[in-house]
């Protein structure tokens, strides 16, 4: 197994989508991703697609190793030649230049929730299972180093299920990345325990960029339907904290990590500091509403987090100086490339001003141990 001691756990593949054109059948390539000139302030190029309500113009996610001011929110070309936007070679070499080792490869910002944008039901599966063959092949040039994040479509059950065998099957992707509850709907569904348990024969971990669905205080209190039994106590369990509380609120608060208790969540992006608050007000929210409410789960749900949870972060002194409390099997740390948020090629600087005083054995965990486990690395 290679020596990991950097690894980002949440990075994107900033390409441009003619890079990947060939691999959808010819008769969908009118509704996958296009490049456009944007209208609007700022001109550059925009991503597109057919169905889809908006523009998205090349910007924040393409300032990668640019000054705090010179980042702009559009105006960028491919042929700019930004970092984070060429191939595997130039992606390797950035990577070194920044001191990483390995780096797990979320859809570009635009991602899933463009390209479940499609109108066409065919369409859509046929160009996101495109989308996943080319980042196979992609990671295929260094598959130590590429970790593969397949996504599936938002067109029901059947097609979510179908997609995530295909990505099993792919012999370069390590986790699956579901934009919405597996029904495709914003919130749970009682049908949503088939992608569940084909995602436990997998062996895939749940990798999640920042979130799905809506949260519980969207749907507070129905399911299929019908009302949900302590819907208002999983609203409180999210504690008004940052997405992934909600969505994680409906996964423990609807018994869905007692029977899948083999599954592994990762939110992306989604910071750690606030988890420290969030756990002990989950567990009291829990312990004050469950005997009136009807939830009834086999443990805390702070239990489950630490047990089948994990989120990551860029810069967050505030969950490392809470290790004690949040769990050093919980977090990761990611640089984000090629994302303004990012530090890219500083990674390595920012990490010892991070991790100054963090013990070596949380750190470690942190740096690459908890994404070599996860993603399973040393099989």
């Amino acid at each position: 197994m290679r020596d990991y001691r950097l690894i980002s756990a949440d990075a994107h593949l900033e390409i441009n989508p003619q890079l990947w054109q060939d691999y959808i059948p010819d008769k969908y390539r009118p509704y996958g991703p296009q490049l456009v000139d944007n209208p609007g302030p700022g001109g550059g190029k925009a991503w597109k697609v057919e169905g889809g309500a908006n523009l998205i113009p090349l910007g924040l996610n393409m300032c990668g190793g640019l000054r705090f001011d010179q980042f702009k929110a559009s105006g960028w070309t491919y042929e700019d030649n930004p970092r984070g936007t060429g191939d595997a070679r130039q992606r390797l070499k950035e990577m070194d230049q920044d001191g990483v080792d390995a780096e797990v490869l979320y859809p570009g910002v635009f991602g899933p929730k463009l390209y479940t944008q499609i109108s066409n039901r065919d369409a859509q599966r046929e160009i996101i299972s495109a989308y996943n063959r080319f980042v196979s092949d992609f990671c295929a040039e260094a598959p130590d180093r590429f970790i593969g994040i397949g996504i599936v479509p938002e067109t029901g059950v059947d097609d979510a299920v179908a997609e995530l065998r295909r990505i099993a099957e792919l012999k370069h992707m390590r986790g699956v990345f579901p934009s919405n509850w597996p029904s495709g709907k914003d919130h749970p569904t009682g049908e949503d325990d088939r992608f569940w348990a084909a995602v436990r024969e997998t062996g895939l971990p749940v990798s999640v960029h920042i979130n799905f669905g809506a949260g519980p205080m969207a749907h507070p209190l129905m399911l299929d339907g019908q009302p949900v039994p302590g819907g208002g106590v999983i609203g409180r369990m999210a504690v008004s904290c940052p997405p992934p509380a909600g969505t994680c609120a409906q996964l423990i608060g609807l018994g869905i990590l007692d029977r899948f208790p083999e599954l592994q969540f990762v939110f992306a992006e989604a910071g750690a500091g606030w988890l420290a608050y969030w756990l002990e007000q989950m567990d009291d929210r829990y312990m004050r509403h469950r005997h009136y409410s009807g939830v009834k789960i086999k443990h805390l749900p702070s239990d489950y987090f630490r047990r089948q949870m994990a989120v990551s972060f860029q810069v967050d002194r505030a969950a490392l100086d809470n290790i004690d409390r949040i769990g050093a099997d919980n977090i990761l740390w990611a640089n984000d490339f090629p994302h303004a948020e990012g530090d890219w090629p500083n990674s390595q600087r920012v990490v010892q001003e991070q991790f100054s005083g963090v013990p070596a054995v949380a750190r470690e965990k942190i740096l690459a141990g908890n994404a070599i486990r996860i993603y399973k690395l040393d099989t």
